[in-house]
């Protein structure tokens, strides 16, 4: 299941470049759980986590960045039609 995420994370991007924030974090949210989701199939012990090399770590944070970034931009208030400042 581990490559799969791959594929559900590059349409996350794809989404994220036609600006379609809703979707994106959804995307993004499930990578999110599938990429951490490979630490319980593998027999995940909470002392075992330095046994899971940096790239691990960056791939995986990259789908929290993704959906974290997707969920703050659809939030916006540029994008909800607020403006900043006194009437």
């Amino acid at each position: 299941m581990g490559w799969l995420v791959n594929g559900v994370y590059w349409l996350a991007v794809i989404v994220v470049a036609k600006r379609r924030w809703p979707l994106a974090a959804c995307l993004g949210g499930t990578a999110s759980i599938m990429a951490f989701s490979v630490l319980l199939g593998d027999g995940f012990s909470r002392l075992d986590l330095s046994a899971w090399g940096d790239g691990y770590w960056f791939w995986s944070g990259s789908t929290v960045l993704l959906t974290c970034a997707a969920l703050l931009l659809d939030a916006s208030p540029a994008r909800k039609g607020h403006q900043n400042g006194a009437s």
